[in-house]
């Protein structure tokens, strides 16, 4: 690696680690003003406040790294041009691509790491501060179990519907699934006041229920109750019909795919696959925008960094709104999720493209 390019990405890097540790500690700051005091009132240990906030930074890794990424080379680029360096190398014969390949290099390896850290290291810290909660409200004397849970297997046409459903312990009380023809009308329903998932057998096992089945007009033919009842066609799992309490972008890339296999199709089937392809329209899309900020930062005569980072952000918070408004229609199905997750990616390439030539 050339001198010229040492000095250039430890520049980048610099600003880099300064900007993740900024949003980082921003956010880390807000969760505690909202939470900390309830935490220590509810008897938490300082080990279990350590373990909690170790899992929230590594929640928050994703979202830092898209922002710190987009602002260190607002600045980091900002700050060669004000001082006239960007100009001193292009007089020596390079363009700005050449300058800002491995910056260029290093962003999109953070992303492609960003991507697997995403998809599966922050959900799992998510789910450990899911479980801190639980027991910290358990202390509490609050109800750590998931109420009125509903989900739909569109593929075995079963509707499940839970009173109370604890993921944990795989348990669930008060539970009424229905068994739907490929009409849509209900042939069976078995309701049970005590269900258990077996992780060994793979199937539900009910208690102190009763098995309905309906006629072709939709009345009851015949009622049989039973204390004890395994049934090996039921094998959808409670972590994942549990997802339907959880906030989908706490999801990891497993349970998104599981969700999808089940779900069949309709509104939440769209929602889970438009996350599933924006996950991964979110990783281009940082490496896109480290090319619109080096550009940005770039063009034109040497100004203020802070000025042209103020305009920049104002163009990325515009991007965020078509995204989220994308994301409605994509959810709705009024367009399709994969095209509604790669949209903002699509509008954004061109005039990238364009102002980085510019800035060359």
């Amino acid at each position: 690696m050339k001198l010229l390019h040492r000095y250039v990405l430890r520049e980048w890097l610099l600003s880099l680690l300064c900007a993740h540790l900024v949003f980082v500690c921003l956010l880390l700051m807000e969760d505690a003003y909202k939470n900390l005091y309830f935490f220590v009132k509810a008897g938490a240990s300082i080990r279990m406040l350590l373990e909690h906030y170790a899992n929230l930074t590594v929640s928050f890794v994703p979202l830092a790294m898209h922002l710190a990424m987009f602002m260190a080379s607002l600045f980091a680029f900002g700050k060669l041009h004000s001082s006239n360096e960007i100009v001193a190398m292009k007089c020596a014969g390079m363009n700005l691509l050449e300058i800002a390949k491995p910056v260029i290099a290093c962003g999109v390896i953070l992303a492609s790491i960003n991507l697997l850290f995403e998809a599966f290291v922050a959900p799992r810290a998510s789910t450990q501060m899911t479980h801190f909660m639980a027991r910290i409200k358990s202390k509490a004397g609050h109800v750590t179990k998931l109420t009125n849970v509903g989900f739909r297997n569109g593929y075995a046409n079963r509707i499940w519907f839970f009173r109370c459903l604890d993921e944990f312990s795989n348990c669930a009380e008060n539970v009424i699934v229905s068994c739907c023809g490929s009409d849509g009308g209900e042939t069976e329903r078995i309701f049970a006041k005590f269900a258990k998932f077996s992780d060994g057998d793979g199937c539900w096992h009910f208690s102190d229920g009763s098995v309905t089945i309906f006629d072709g007009n939709g009345r009851a033919a015949s009622i049989a109750r039973f204390a004890e009842k395994k049934l090996e066609a039921f094998s959808e799992s409670p972590k994942i019909m549990a997802i339907s309490a959880k906030k989908i972008k706490n999801l990891s890339l497993a349970e998104i795919l599981g969700a999808i296999k089940l779900c069949g199709n309709g509104t939440v089937h769209n929602i889970f696959l438009a996350r599933l392809h924006g996950m991964f329209a979110a990783a281009v899309r940082c490496a896109l925008l480290l090319f619109f900020a080096i550009a940005f930062s770039t063009i034109g005569a040497s100004g203020n960094t802070f000025a042209n980072a103020a305009k920049a952000t104002v163009v990325l918070l515009l991007l965020l709104a078509f995204e989220s408004t994308v994301a409605v229609f994509g959810n709705g199905g009024v367009l399709p999720p994969p095209l509604a997750a790669w949209a903002t990616t699509a509008v954004i390439f061109l005039p990238i493209a364009h102002l980085f030539r510019r800035a060359m």
